[in-house]
């Protein structure tokens, strides 16, 4: 199987269209969630991030922008970003799970999610091709070599 370089780079814009469009998607259709249950969240949501410790904040903010460089490298084939973009899930769990959470449930509209889980089905797929697939893979490595 191949995969031309051009292909790959739109997947990568894909993925991060579909995120973008979900959440655009959950401002549009918010008023579609009912009053009792959007009323809920926010007050939860309020109380939560008053206790919110800013350690925490900061720790996301880090991952938030480590994600956004992987991503980008991706995009540009550097050697280093296939690791990143495998690594900083795993242990982006950790955190969430380690560090207090603003809030225990995400409230979003069915197009919302959605496309949200397209974006993380795509981004697996993103991945697997970085790894498997030789003609992409090379240009990983060709970029490997050129830095060293």
């Amino acid at each position: 199987m191949t995969i031309s370089s051009r292909r790959f780079r739109q997947l990568v814009l894909t993925s991060v269209a579909l995120n973008l469009i979900g959440a655009v998607a959950d401002k549009f259709l918010a008023a579609r969630i009912p009053d009792v249950l959007r009323e809920a969240h926010e007050k939860q949501v309020a109380q939560a991030m008053a206790q919110f410790p800013t350690w925490a904040v900061v720790l996301y903010a880090i991952f938030g922008v480590a994600s956004l460089v992987a991503l980008v490298g991706l995009y540009r084939f550097k050697s280093w970003a296939r690791t990143w973009s495998l690594v900083l899930p795993i242990l982006g769990l950790g955190v969430v799970i380690c560090t207090p959470s603003p809030y225990d449930y995400d409230l979003s509209s069915v197009v919302g999610g959605t496309l949200r889980e397209l974006a993380s089905m795509l981004d697996g797929a993103i991945l697997a091709i970085a790894y498997f697939v030789p003609s992409i893979g090379a240009r990983f490595d060709a970029a490997g070599r050129r830095s060293a």
